[in-house]
């Protein structure tokens, strides 16, 4: 298994830090994205890229990964294949919160 570089994009932060404000209680907050699971999320891309789908057939230089947090919260990410650095770098993500779970009050 080939191991990669992974580096975040301004534009994958500005994605993740309008999503994550737009849904307090969903989401996890900033503070816990980038301390929980940022790495996790980081490692997950380096581990999948060879077998990520590409986003457009025979680029294989763009792919879209995605990721389920501990929470159930799901990322999925357009990473880019930076050739000239070696890196693979995360430039967008769309977030889907988590399920949200019925008020006792519903039943």
């Amino acid at each position: 298994m080939a191991r990669y570089l992974v580096y975040p994009h301004r534009d994958f932060y500005n994605d993740l830090y309008r999503q994550l404000d737009a849904q307090p209680g969903r989401l996890p907050s900033r503070d816990e994205f980038l301390e929980r699971d940022l790495y996790a999320l980081g490692m997950h891309v380096a581990d999948v890229w060879d077998q990520a789908t590409e986003i457009i057939p025979g680029r294989a230089d763009y792919r879209l990964i995605e990721y389920t947090d501990i929470t159930g919260a799901r990322y999925a990410v357009t990473v880019w294949w930076n050739r000239v650095g070696r890196v693979l770098v995360m430039r967008r993500v769309e977030i889907t919160p988590m399920p949200q779970e019925p008020d006792d009050e519903d039943w």
